[in-house]
């Protein structure tokens, strides 16, 4: 009661408070109630005050509040307040967040967490808590391997209709495997932390804050391969798809989407079919026409575009989908961003799979890419990246022949003579002029003159 503002706080514990609090903790191990109060008054006195933070570690109190966690385990609200001690002795203090996890604090917690489902208040503390001790990749194995992830998920299963729950462990779950190895990766998927999140994904379409960070964790879980294909076997691309036209292709949640499909991009063949069935290509294209100026979405969906059309079939069938004709908007609206344009022709080079594609884009790319590498400011890197989706566009006869109605190969010539000294820009214009030559008699005539 007296601990009403910070100074006061601090004169509690400058006059020996917090000392007496921790021996009488120290002396009655045993007695609930009387380490209940200690607990609660260690909670109020350490709340955003350093200097009682400081005086609770000098006096062994990490210790004792785990004896007090251990002594009394089904102690709703000792438990709770313990925790919330532990929670605020962590906050932007690695020194302690070390010494908790040192005598084993986040085991603590877990145990506790495992054994008290049904205690809302302190489920809340300790997932807050076990997130802020997840601050490297040490910190993130000692609570993986004390059973962290299998208690989040749990609290998520019981409590799926509370959304601070839902809130909160997504986001330590997300910083979990940020820092996690490839072996807590897979204790994570094993654990039940994909097919939770991606419950999650499906389950809270109107929540903004909440599909925003269960999709940024999707991101983190997906980098490993094993997990991304069962992101997608248990419908996170569906998921996905559901929450961007849910929230209206809100731009905060387009920028996680496009990330994490683009991860889930790289995953091997029959998953991107699984994608492709789920009706990735159509959803892309329309967050784009939504978001056409945002540069994450745009970076990534180039990225997915080009991943997924990894063979003819599937650059064919993306074709009809209206891909062509967006990227292509997006290289006439950005002719002079060479950074859009590094992230749009690898897109279109890839779609150039599909013959079809190629004829179908073939002239306007074609002046557009003549624009390009005449661009005074063309660096070497970009210039790369016009040749080889030139070269990839030269390898189909019928879309060579679009080059008779531009001027780009007098240009190529020219561009090439200003680089003799540059090999690899050398190498990939030689490389787009030999798949000409490669054309019909009319593109070969065309050429010698």
């Amino acid at each position: 009661n007296l601990a009403i503002n910070e100074e006061l706080k601090s004169q509690i514990g400058i006059e020996g408070g917090i000392q007496v609090i921790l021996q009488i903790m120290d002396t009655y191990p045993l007695n609930e109630g009387l380490n209940e109060n200690c607990c609660f008054a260690l909670a109020e006195l350490s709340f955003s005050n350093e200097v009682n933070v400081s005086f609770i570690v000098a006096c062994k109190g990490v210790q004792l509040l785990l004896n007090a966690m251990h002594n009394h385990p089904k102690s709703e609200d000792l438990l709770d307040h313990a925790v919330s001690v532990l929670c605020n002795l962590c906050q932007n203090n690695n020194n302690n967040k070390d010494l908790i996890l040192k005598l084993g604090g986040a085991q603590a917690i877990v145990d506790t967490v495992l054994n008290n489902f049904q205690a809302l208040e302190f489920l809340q503390t300790s997932f807050r808590t076990l997130g802020n001790l997840a601050y490297d990749a040490k910190s993130v194995t000692a609570i993986i391997k004390a059973g962290g992830v299998q208690g989040l998920v749990a609290g998520m299963t019981v409590h799926n209709e509370d959304m601070e729950i839902i809130d909160i462990a997504i986001r330590v779950l997300s910083n979990l495997a940020q820092d996690a190895t490839p072996d807590n990766m897979a204790i994570m998927a094993q654990e039940g932390a994909v097919q939770a999140i991606v419950e999650a994904a499906a389950n809270y379409t109107d929540k903004l804050d909440i599909e925003i960070a269960a999709l940024g964790c999707l991101c983190n879980l997906g980098r490993q391969l094993s997990n991304a294909a069962m992101i997608i076997k248990q419908g996170g691309t569906e998921a996905t798809i559901q929450a961007m036209l849910a929230l209206d292709f809100d731009a905060n949640l387009m920028a996680a989407a496009f990330r994490l499909l683009n991860i889930l991009a790289h995953s091997q063949p029959a998953e991107l079919e699984k994608m492709h069935e789920a009706g990735i290509t159509t959803a892309l294209v329309s967050g784009i026409k939504k978001q056409s100026t945002n540069r994450l979405v745009l970076a990534n969906a180039m990225s997915a575009f080009a991943l997924l059309s990894y063979n003819a079939d599937n650059a064919e069938r993306m074709g009809g989908l209206g891909v062509l004709q967006v990227i292509l908007k997006i290289v006439q609206d950005n002719i002079n961003n060479q950074s859009i344009l590094c992230d749009c022709f690898p897109a279109l080079s890839s779609l150039a799979r599909s013959e079809g594609n190629a004829v179908s884009m073939s002239e306007l790319a074609m002046n557009a890419l003549s624009t390009c590498i005449t661009n005074p400011q063309a660096e070497n890197r970009f210039l790369n990246v016009c040749f080889a989706f030139l070269a990839n566009l030269c390898v189909h006869s019928q879309a060579t022949e679009g080059v008779m109605r531009t001027s780009l190969v007098a240009n190529t010539l020219a561009v090439l003579h200003r680089h003799v000294g540059n090999p690899e820009v050398l190498i990939r214009g030689l490389k787009a002029l030999e798949n000409m030559c490669f054309s019909t008699d009319e593109v070969k005539s065309h050429l010698r003159g």
